[in-house]
């Protein structure tokens, strides 16, 4: 039986800013607008339309847990 790197799946999935915000706990728009500010948060990787953003779910998952809000 093979093992699946999971890591390796998520290398192509975008969240929009509601996903990433729900994937640190429902945190506020603020708070990603902040963490945008910061080196350390990935930017996100594309936008649509000029206003949606999407991050690579890679790229957070190499977000340290310093970055959570709690």
């Amino acid at each position: 039986m093979s093992t699946v790197d999971l890591n390796a799946l998520a290398t192509d999935q975008y969240l929009n800013a509601k996903q990433v915000r729900e994937r640190y706990g429902s945190v506020s728009n603020t708070w990603l607008f902040r963490r945008m500010r910061d080196a350390a948060f990935p930017q996100p990787s594309t936008r649509l339309g000029g206003r949606t953003r999407f991050w690579l779910l890679s790229e957070l998952l190499g977000v340290g847990a310093e970055q959570a809000p709690y």
